[in-house]
């Protein structure tokens, strides 16, 4: 069913983020011509809130496990990182960390909602930080 089939996928793409960790060459070059950028990109997501309580621990798994491939992707050479970033990467990224936000948001504004105005406002201005530092990056790149 589903839950096998995540949990061999969770498999695979831990073998491909310890591949991609090791403290020896990393094959970054073989995992983009493979198109694997894009795939794992594609598994930057939170579970849903539907999502059952034994399927969400591997889910967040696989969240964790594609996020540490990327990450190694994006630590490689500038041609590297352009691979990652055509393959959707920072909107994914950004979206996760608003997803995230916004769970925490829920809860300071149910205890301390002056704490939240406060947070949303600095939110709010590390997007504006980062959009820039895209808008650089792809200047330079």
């Amino acid at each position: 069913g589903g839950v096998a089939a995540t949990e061999r996928c969770v498999g695979c793409v831990r073998r491909l983020r310890r591949l991609l960790t090791a403290p020896e060459e990393a094959p970054i070059d073989a995992v983009i011509q493979a198109g694997l950028v894009p795939a794992l990109v594609e598994l930057l997501a939170l579970p849903p809130p539907e999502c059952s309580s034994h399927a969400r621990p591997l889910l967040l798994a696989l969240n964790l496990e594609s996020s540490h491939a990327l990450a190694s992707v994006t630590a490689g050479t500038p041609r590297q990182v352009r691979s990652a970033v055509e393959s959707g990467v920072l909107p994914r990224l950004l979206e996760l960390l608003r997803g995230g936000a916004g769970m925490q948001q829920q809860h300071q504004q149910h205890h301390h909602h002056q704490h939240h105005q406060h947070h949303q406002q600095q939110h709010h201005h590390h997007q504006q930080q980062q959009h820039h530092h895209h808008q650089q990056y792809q200047r330079e790149a």
